[in-house]
């Protein structure tokens, strides 16, 4: 059985762009047009063997039940506590830091096909539950990160956030196997704890690894161009270190696509985005996701950082 994934939204357009994204991906859509009928065809699901929703898209204003309110329901019942969320957010929302949305993932809209495809496949076949720690790195995700900054914001702080992302990971994960794609997870954040520690920049730090190989530090003081350089002049050499001799001299590795085909990738490599985040500017966490992802794909085409 295709799993089952519910997309609720009052804009049509985006339903059927959805549905057929989801075909494509192998899933079986349920297309809900307001939050009530999202919340009751997830409690209906979850009564049956189709308890196997492996995702919800939720639009962020939906009629009848918005769709912070779905997520809030849904994470009080036992049988649907655990449906990952991907919330469709949009830049300019009524929505103030005093309300925490709890999705697990978000995309801003206008979005494109391929990005919701990007995202869907991602939370359907790599997708851990943020609740407790990462069972690799040992850090905290996507909830306790949203909590930090609600926080942070809440008392009215301006600070900082590094979004780090490594390049090219996960064809280096196939290539390679999950365990030596475990080590370099674990010498990241040990390289990450390291550097910090180097340069005594400890001023209200709060690292937490994001599903995969996306990694956020907070600070509270300005993250300098040092550290990010010092990060990404470390990281290069131990990256090589995984490698082989051949692929090292080549700068490049094959591994086979989604698409079963051969495929030429890169070494391993640093995507940084700095972003200085202030009450005033940051409404809520699904903006602070949007952002930093909107730099980081900069930052993947021209191969530098941006802030």
């Amino acid at each position: 059985m295709p799993p089952s994934i519910i997309i609720a939204s009052e804009n049509l357009n985006i339903r059927e762009v959805a549905r057929a994204t989801l075909i494509e991906e192998k899933c079986d859509p349920i297309l809900c047009g307001d939050g009530l009928e999202a919340y009751e065809s997830a409690l209906h699901a979850s009564k049956g063997d189709a308890a196997d929703i492996k995702l919800m898209i939720l639009d962020m204003f939906l009629p009848k039940m918005d769709g912070f309110e779905v997520v809030a329901k849904l994470q009080d019942q036992a049988q649907t506590k655990d449906i990952p969320i991907l919330m469709l957010t949009e830049k300019k929302e009524g929505i103030n830091f005093q309300t925490r949305l709890r999705a697990d993932n978000y995309l801003q809209k206008p979005f494109t096909p391929l990005e919701l495809q990007s995202e869907v496949h991602s939370m359907i076949k790599h997708f851990r539950k943020h609740r407790g720690p990462h069972p690799i790195t040992g850090l905290e995700g996507h909830p306790q990160l949203e909590q930090e900054i609600f926080n942070r914001l809440g008392r009215g702080e301006n600070f900082y956030a590094l979004w780090m992302d490594i390049n090219y990971f996960r064809p280096f994960n196939d290539h390679y196997g999950t365990e030596k794609g475990n080590l370099v997870l674990k010498t990241f954040v040990a390289l990450i704890r390291k550097t910090l520690q180097s340069m005594g920049n400890d001023a209200n730090t709060h690292l937490t690894h994001i599903d995969g190989d996306d990694f956020i530090l907070l600070s509270g003081a300005p993250i300098a161009d040092s550290l990010k350089n010092s990060l990404r002049t470390e990281f290069q050499k131990e990256a090589l270190s995984f490698y082989s001799d051949a692929e090292r001299e080549k700068g490049f590795i094959y591994q086979k696509s989604r698409e079963n085909k051969d495929q030429i990738y890169p070494l391993m490599r640093l995507s940084m985005a700095l972003l200085k985040i202030t009450p005033e500017e940051y409404s809520h966490y699904g903006q602070f996701v949007s952002r930093a992802r909107e730099l980081l794909h900069q930052t993947k085409i021209g191969a530098q950082d941006v802030k």
